[in-house]
C-alpha cells in the first residue's frame, strides 16, 4: 500500500521525477518491519555477531546469504513501489544493512550513490531505503537536496577517514542547495525511493535507540555494468538483455552458510569492478 501522500502511480512517479526522491511509501505494516528487525538482532546475538566480518555480510548483498534479506528485497510492497519508477522488470544490483548505533556521532557526508557505481544509465535505477526502525532528525536520518539529481554527477573528493562508510570515502565537499535539504522521516515499514544522482547525507545518532535501515539498489535489466562484468538478481518480471551474471542461489535458511561460496564470488566480482581492492573493515 502506498501512503496518502503518494497514493497512486502517477503521483509517486511525478514526485520522484521532480524532486529526485519520493517518500513516505508504506511498504509493509510496522509489525512486519519489527519482525524483520527481530530476525536481524537474533543473528547479531547468535551466529553472526557484530564484528568486521559480520559487517561485510550485512553491508554487501545480504540477500545472498540471509533469508530475512532475500525476503525483504523481494517484498511485494517494496517492488510495487519500485515498479512505478522502473516498470515491471526489476533486478537487484546491491543491498546493504545500515545501522546507526545509539549515540554514534558519525555523519555520512554528502554524496551521490551512483557516482562510482558504473551503471550505464543511472536514470533507470532507483535506491530504496527501507526503515526497520523509525528514522528521525534526532537519530540521524538521511537528508535529500531537492532537485539535485538534475545537475548531473558532481565532483567527489575521497577521504580515507570515512572509508568504512563509503568504500572510497567519496563525498561532495560543499553541495549546492544543502541549506534546503529535506529530512527523510519514516515510520517502521515505510521507505523512500531516490535517484542515484540525488545528493544526500546524514548526521550522527543523538538518541539512545538504534536506527536500522536496508538500502537496496534496483535496476532495470537494460542497464549495463560499465566494467563489463558484474552480478545482479532478477526479482520481478523478465530479463531480456543478459547483461548481468546471475546472483544466487537464494538462501533458504536464516543464515545460509551453504550460500557462502556464491556470496564470495559476487563480492569478488563487485569489489574488483567497483573500486579494485578488498572491502575495508567497518
Amino acid at each position: 500500500m502506498v501512503s496518502a501522500m503518494l497514493e497512486d502511480a502517477v503521483s509517486l512517479k511525478h514526485t520522484f521525477d521532480r524532486n529526485g526522491y519520493a517518500f513516505p511509501v508504506d511498504a509493509m505494516p510496522a509489525a512486519e518491519a519489527a519482525a524483520f528487525r527481530a530476525r536481524i538482532e537474533a543473528l547479531e546475538a547468535g551466529p553472526v555477531g557484530h564484528g568486521p566480518e559480520a559487517q561485510k555480510l550485512y553491508r554487501f548483498k545480504p540477500h545472498l546469504i540471509f533469508a530475512w534479506a532475500a525476503e525483504l528485497v523481494r517484498h511485494p510492497g517494496v517492488l510495487d513501489a519500485v515498479s512505478r519508477v522502473l516498470g515491471p522488470d526489476i533486478m537487484v544490483w546491491a543491498a546493504g544493512l545500515f545501522i546507526k548505533e545509539p549515540r554514534d556521532p558519525t555523519a555520512i557526508k554528502w554524496h551521490q550513490d551512483g557516482y562510482h557505481m558504473g551503471l550505464s544509465d543511472p536514470g533507470r535505477a532507483v535506491r530504496a531505503w527501507i526503515a526497520l526502525t523509525e528514522t528521525t532528525v534526532a537519530n540521524g536520518t538521511m537528508r535529500f537536496i531537492p532537485g539535485s539529481h538534475t545537475n548531473g554527477f558532481v565532483a567527489h573528493v575521497e577521504d580515507d577517514s570515512v572509508r568504512k562508510l563509503a568504500l572510497r570515502g567519496e563525498h561532495i565537499a560543499a553541495p549546492e542547495g544543502a541549506a534546503s535539504a529535506v529530512p527523510v522521516c519514516l515510520a517502521p515499514g515505510q521507505m523512500s525511493l531516490h535517484h542515484l544522482k540525488t545528493v544526500h547525507g546524514s548526521p550522527g545518532n543523538a538518541t539512545d535507540a538504534r536506527r536500522m535501515t536496508l538500502a537496496v539498489s534496483y535496476i532495470a535489466p537494460e542497464v549495463r555494468p560499465a566494467s563489463g562484468r558484474d552480478t545482479a538478481m532478477l526479482v520481478r518480471g523478465e530479463d531480456r538483455y543478459g547483461h548481468w551474471i546471475a546472483d544466487g542461489p537464494a538462501p533458504v535458511q536464516e543464515y545460509d552458510q551453504g550460500c557462502a561460496r556464491a556470496h564470495r564470488r559476487s563480492m569478488k566480482i563487485r569489489l574488483a569492478a567497483y573500486h579494485g581492492a578488498a572491502m575495508p573493515d567497518p
